[in-house]
């Protein structure tokens, strides 16, 4: 907010005996004409702030200003330009918002003029290295360049410094030009070794930016070594033939990968091709297209500089013969066998017979080397070949040296040797599924060997290797053989006799029957089983109880929950079998016998009710019992014979009692009985009155404690006869006469009773008009007489004394008395009672 204030310095003031004179400076006044409030300015450049000065009194000249940023002074004191402005010259940053210019005159009055600013914050330059990269490859021998990027969001790129500096090198001389872009671009020479590369910008307001990378300068450039590694010189191969071409690379400076290779032939014009190497410096290039005669082949290896490697190899293109294996085919011989190898050979330049021939297994072994006759058929005779898979190559070799070669495979199979043979089971019966089980077999050649087998019996032959228990009878004997193959051919075979021998029973079924399953029941035990040899069977029986009858009757010493079991075996004379069967002896639960309530008849004081039960068990057993209180159907959370209460009159209480015993629960039987009622007690009877005279009102009340909560009905007798609870008595009685109420509560069922009595009390008579009389003049022999008035509200007919006080204390009793000894003044008292 702008503000304008001024000061007055300077005061005069003159005077005399006849007259006064006041004399004022005006204080000067200042006005920053530069800027005003809200004016925006950029942080952290200089700001050139100007304001008028004026002073109605004093010459502009006269004056100075100085300027503050907020309360800090900037410019000094100085007087203003010509124009009379004063000028001040100073950076703003951030938060120097309050701009205060002071004017001061030769009197030191004073004036000011402030603005506030609004600082619009300033960016730092930015700066980007395009080249060197950290991933470049460099060396001390070249020139490097340095390029970059620079830029300020308020500065022109011409006003921007920039610098480039080496961790090695120190600072680079790579010249000061900036593109109208922002690019910098130089070159330079480092020295060898990694150096840390920095461009750092600064623009106008000493805000700088710094990036960097790094870079590995290697010393001068070295050229790539190379060598050709395959095929050796002086190979010869087919016209057509794809000759793989393999060398290695190495560079100590770049990847082998960044390296140029180029292959080329002498007798070719043109370039054969290049390739690229791996990693590991490994090439290979394949070519196809070599004209029939002898080339030098070269590889060129050319690094990122120029610098170049060369190796070469002599290669000579021909034809080579024809050869065709004619026998053995592809097929399956057996050991022994004679096997005629034969084949056809030629050749475009040489003669069949000059054609060199190898036959040979796979392992190197050479079976003939005899050469083909004239019209080119090769051919010998082997019969001990040994068994097997074979592969038998023939290798033709023409003068040139030029090969053709033609193969053929086949297998000399051997037989797999007898088996040992197994039946299972081993002891089989007519139950008994035969199952025959060939082993050890062995095929030196490797076969899978497989076994089919045949079961015989006289006239009956079944193949597989199981055979059914339905073929099968007790006493038989069979004879099984079991015959190996490898695939190709059987093997000798091996057999073996089994007999059939007895069935033992099975499915034994035991069964205990009875009418009921009790302690004192008979039980009857009966089994069956089968037997497939059709035997007649003989039973046992043992029971659990050491009987061996099949039917025994229980004396009852068993429980419920007990079980007996029977255990029958059944016999062919040969082999038994076995089987058991039990059953669980039953419960019969207890029953109720009587269930009595103690006490039988209960009321609110009752402490307890106990529920007395008696129960039988036809199985012997102690019956226990369980309890069940309900009170007026509500089911009790007692659970004991005994109830405890309190009880309410009227209730239904019901005990019902369920015996049991180990095995379960019998019927519920019940016993109940109702609360009865309680008779009202501790009565006590209250007579009230105001006063208890023959003429009092008086009220008689009763209470009484009823615990069955029933509303009393009280009734009243007076011994004076009347029955109402208040009376008034008629002033016919006498005092000291009692008065006697007797009240009646009833609950509606029971009552109590109760009396309570007063004693009438006397009220003493009332005495009035009380005066003394003198038989003459007041003097000593006069006889004085005292008379009253009496009143008795009782009704009775008072008598009256008096008592006569004489000054020195004496009381002489009597309605007269006679004055003796007394003096004048004396006071002589007389009291009627």
């Amino acid at each position: 907010m702008r503000t304008i204030s001024s000061t007055f310095l300077l005061l005069l003031i003159a005077c005399d005996q006849d007259k006064g004179v006041t004399v004022f400076n005006t204080p000067p006044d200042a006005e920053i004409v530069s800027h005003s409030d809200g004016s925006e300015v950029f942080e952290g450049y200089a700001v050139e702030f100007r304001a008028a000065l004026s002073d109605v009194n004093h010459d502009t000249e006269q004056l100075t200003a100085r300027w503050k940023v907020n309360g800090e002074e900037v410019c000094p004191f100085l007087p203003p330009e010509e124009n009379g402005e004063s000028v001040c010259v100073t950076d703003i940053n951030a938060g120097d918002e309050e701009i205060l210019v002071e004017v001061r005159d030769p009197e030191n009055a004073s004036g000011s003029d402030m603005v506030s600013l609004s600082i619009t914050p300033t960016q730092a330059p930015t700066a980007e290295i395009v080249s060197p990269v950290e991933t470049g490859i460099y060396y001390s021998d070249y020139l490097i360049t340095f390029e970059g990027k620079i830029s300020d969001a308020e500065d022109d790129v011409s006003e921007l410094l920039y610098t480039w500096e080496s961790t090695i090198d120190g600072e680079l001389a790579l010249g000061e030009d900036v593109e109208s872009d922002g690019s910098v671009l130089g070159f330079l020479n480092l020295s060898e070794g990694q150096h840390a590369i920095t461009l750092r910008v600064e623009d106008t307001t000493g805000k700088s930016t710094t990036t960097s990378t790094t870079v590995t300068v290697g010393g001068p450039n070295t050229a790539p070594s190379c060598e050709i590694t395959s095929p050796q010189t002086g190979i010869a191969v087919p016209q057509g033939t794809i000759v793989d071409f393999m060398g290695v690379v190495s560079d100590p400076d770049i990847a082998n990968s960044d390296l140029m290779i180029e292959w080329t032939s002498d007798k070719m014009e043109d370039v054969l091709g290049s390739s690229e190497a791996n990693t590991a410096g490994e090439v290979l290039f394949s070519f196809g297209d070599l004209s029939v005669e002898r080339h030098t082949i070269s590889m060129s290896v050319t690094d990122e500089k120029g610098a170049e490697c060369t190796d070469f190899i002599s290669v000579t293109v021909g034809t080579p013969p024809s050869v065709t294996i004619d026998s053995p085919t592809t097929e399956t011989y057996n050991e022994g066998d004679s096997l005629t190898f034969s084949a056809t050979v030629s050749d475009n330049e040489d003669q069949p017979n000059e054609v060199g021939l190898v036959w040979s297994l796979s392992d190197g072994t050479i079976l003939s080397e005899e050469s083909a006759t004239s019209d080119g058929q090769a051919q010998f005779i082997l019969s001990d070949l040994p068994f097997g898979e074979h592969i038998v190559t023939l290798n033709a070799t023409d003068t040139d040296g030029l090969t053709a070669s033609d193969l053929v495979n086949f297998t000399i199979n051997s037989l797999p040797t007898a088996p040992s043979l197994s039946v299972t089971p081993e002891n089989p019966t007519t139950v008994n599924d035969l199952t025959a089980n060939a082993t050890g077999s062995t095929d030196a050649d490797g076969g899978t060997v497989t076994y089919t087998y045949e079961w015989v019996y006289g006239s009956q032959s079944v193949s597989g290797a199981t055979l059914s228990s339905s073929y099968t009878t007790k006493d038989e004997t069979w004879t099984v053989t079991a015959t190996p193959n490898d695939g190709t051919t059987d093997g000798p075979s091996s057999s073996m006799d089994v007999l059939i021998g007895n069935s033992a029973p099975t499915d034994a079924v035991v069964t205990i029957s009875s009418s009921d399953l009790y302690n004192d029941s008979t039980l009857t035990c009966s089994a069956t089983a089968t037997d497939l040899d059709n035997d007649s069977l003989n039973v046992t029986y043992e029971w659990s109880t050491g009987e061996t009858s099949d039917s025994i009757t229980l004396d009852g010493s068993l429980y419920p929950t007990d079980t007996v079991t029977c255990t029958a075996t059944l016999s062919d004379g040969t082999d038994s079998i076995s089987g058991t069967e039990s059953v669980v002896l039953e419960n019969r639960v207890p029953s109720i016998d009587s269930v009595v309530l103690s006490p039988d008849a209960a009321n609110g004081l009752t402490e307890s009710i106990q529920c007395i039960a008696t129960a039988s068990d036809l199985d012997g057993e102690t019956p226990s019992f369980s309890y069940e209180w309900t009170v007026e159907g509500t089911v009790q959370a007692e659970t004991t014979d005994t109830f405890t209460g309190p009880f309410v009159k009227g209730e239904s209480v019901v005990c019902s009692v369920t015996p049991s015993d180990n095995g379960g629960s019998g019927s519920v039987s019940s016993a109940s009985l109702t609360v009865g009622n309680l008779a009202p007690t501790d009565a006590v009877v209250t007579i009230s009155s105001s006063d208890l005279h023959n003429d009092s009102t008086l009220t008689c009340s009763a209470t009484a404690t009823d615990l069955d909560n029933d509303s009393l009905n009280v009734t009243y007798e007076w011994s004076t006869g009347e029955t109402s609870d208040s009376i008034t008595l008629d002033g016919s009685l006498n005092p000291t006469e009692t008065i006697t109420c007797t009240a009646t509560l009833s609950d509606g069922t029971d009552s109590i009773s109760g009396s309570e009595s007063v004693t009438l009390e006397n009220r003493a008579p009332v005495v009035s008009n009380i005066s003394i009389t003198a038989d003459g003049q007041l003097s000593n022999g006069a006889t004085l007489t005292c008379s009253a008035s009496v009143v008795d509200d009782d009704g009775e007919a008072p008598s009256l004394n008096y008592t006569w006080t004489l000054p020195d204390g004496t009381e002489i009793e009597g309605a007269s008395y006679v004055i003796d000894g007394m003096n004048d003044g004396d006071e002589i008292i007389c009291t009627a009672s």
